[in-house]
């Protein structure tokens, strides 16, 4: 997928909280998690980031968002900007679980893209930097 193919849909509230309330019904908090290798996370985020002919500017969100913003830059797929959002193209995180961050960040940012390598898991994942 190109950068210029990843723009924003149609922004609806009600669909955007009724995605929210899925999420939250079918996170089975209870499973056994899935452990994130690096070499995992680093391939996923070559598959699934958006195509560009130049880096994206990046910000991540704290914390996690912040690991893969540096990790991008790190593959030459991003430039991270540490001053915030608004002088980035893109708001990143790592794992989307029930949306509120991504809402949040597109009330307050509608023209930035957020990304996530994970979206809506159904089962909780552990990132390479989290304590095991």
């Amino acid at each position: 997928m190109r950068l210029s193919d990843f723009t924003k849909s149609n922004f609806n509230i009600d669909a955007k909280i009724a995605s929210i309330c899925d999420s939250l019904q079918t996170y089975k908090v209870d499973a056994e998690p899935k452990i994130i290798s690096t070499e995992e996370l680093i391939n996923t985020l070559l598959e699934t980031f958006p195509e560009s002919e130049r880096p994206v500017i990046v910000w991540g969100v704290p914390s996690s968002g912040w690991n893969i913003a540096y990790i991008l830059s790190h593959l030459g797929l991003a430039v991270m900007v540490e001053d915030g959002p608004e002088y980035a193209e893109m708001i990143v995180d790592d794992i989307i679980v029930t949306g509120m961050t991504e809402l949040r960040y597109e009330e307050l940012y509608p023209e930035k893209i957020f990304y996530a390598p994970y979206n809506r898991p159904a089962y909780k994942l552990i990132m390479p930097w989290k304590k095991r």
